[in-house]
């Protein structure tokens, strides 16, 4: 018996639930390969008058886009707008609507965010990238670099990869001494590479501190985005 499987059986013998125990369920499931269940339980929560909070919807974050499901990103926006939920869940949001392909969401959800952070930015900065919209990460990063702000690796190696993938080598060398300068750049070695980024600063000359030892070729290798989401 798996623990999943171990937890719906004290889930089932309990006399009384609330919404922490409501919201490990969904983590459960949401972590698992039960990713209908997680939804299952959530609306099985407000059937039965338990109040959802913003945990109940960060757990809930993975099993949504596992499902990659446009139709219920729009129903899961739909609760967040109702119920005016934390900058958190709408990072969350963000990350599954361009997991589901539906970017033109994900861009108006960050655009219309009152406060943003760094996982606001790099999480709408990966969302471009991975979609293959690249001049719009690096008009990201124009306003990134405008404002002056100091973001997390993500949004550094986002906006590199770009500008490698537009071919702009002077863009990747602007980029590359902007998170020299605000100290960002020392921390995406804790992060896998992908080669193109590698590949794309040996053919171009730039001298980076990022280590060209790396083997990996996937740009997400290395973040647990499931594990993050239920985490926050």
């Amino acid at each position: 018996m798996g623990k999943i499987d171990a937890a719906e059986k004290v889930f089932e013998n309990m006399p009384e639930t609330d919404v922490a125990v409501c919201n490990a369920m969904i983590k459960g499931y949401s972590l698992s390969a039960k990713p209908f269940e997680a939804l299952r339980f959530f609306y099985k929560m407000q059937r039965e008058g338990i109040e959802v909070n913003s945990e109940s919807l960060l757990n809930l974050v993975p099993a949504v886009s596992k499902l990659a499901s446009v139709r219920f990103c729009r129903a899961f926006h739909g609760v967040v707008t109702t119920r005016g939920f934390s900058r958190a869940v709408l990072n969350g949001l963000i990350d599954m609507y361009w997991k589901c392909g539906d970017v033109l969401s994900a861009r108006a959800v960050f655009y219309r965010m009152c406060s943003r952070n760094d996982v606001s930015w790099g999480t709408v900065m990966e969302g471009f990238v991975s979609n293959g919209w690249f001049g719009e990460a690096l008009g990201l990063f124009d306003c990134i670099k405008r404002e002056r702000l100091k973001l997390n690796p993500v949004s550094a190696l986002s906006a590199l990869l770009a500008a490698a993938e537009v071919g702009n080598v002077e863009k990747a060398r602007e980029i590359h001494d902007y998170f020299v300068r605000v100290e960002t750049v020392s921390d995406i070695r804790s992060f896998e590479k992908a080669r193109e980024i590698q590949d794309y600063f040996v053919q171009s000359g730039i001298d980076s501190d990022v280590d060209r030892s790396s083997t990996s070729t996937s740009y997400r290798a290395g973040i647990d985005t499931d594990t993050y989401w239920c985490s926050r």
